[in-house]
């Protein structure tokens, strides 16, 4: 799988896709990130975030919430199911929301990473995102994280 060609499988999350999403989350994150349902369920609803899903063997592979921020493009989420990491899943997502936030006029994209997850800054970096700040206590108490920004 490489960003250049996306699975045909990458589609639009419905609401029917809310368990799903709860089931990818839990898997990829402590108690603290994870959603609640409710949360998950209004994002599904919401017109201002779109949610795209790659679905994988009796699960879903991957998430990427994007929502649009006057002329800015945010990645709200990107989650790989552990079971998926390291066989292209993130950059996939990655290269979608790039492709969307484009086609949608946007100039920038922003994301925010765990500033205690070092490899997870860098690969958003190696992905051209520069920092663009840092916010304290961002994810939970004690989890700060690293604002970043990508021109487009």
């Amino acid at each position: 799988m490489t960003p250049d060609s996306p699975p045909s499988a990458l589609r639009r999350a419905v609401p029917d896709d809310a368990a799903a999403l709860l089931a990818l989350h839990d898997e990829a994150f402590d108690d603290e990130r994870r959603p609640p349902p409710a949360e998950v369920v209004r994002i599904l609803a919401s017109p201002a975030e779109t949610v795209w899903v790659l679905p994988g063997p009796g699960r879903l592979d991957g998430a990427v919430v994007l929502r649009r921020l006057g002329i800015d493009l945010h990645l709200r989420d990107l989650v790989t199911h552990p079971a998926a990491r390291g066989q292209g899943v993130g950059r996939v997502l990655l290269a979608h929301a790039e492709a969307m936030a484009r086609r949608d006029g946007a100039r920038t994209m922003t994301v925010e990473a765990e500033e205690q997850d070092p490899r997870l800054v860098a690969w958003y970096e190696s992905a051209g995102f520069e920092r663009s700040g840092r916010i304290e206590d961002f994810f939970h108490a004690g989890c700060s994280a690293i604002r970043l920004r990508k021109a487009l």
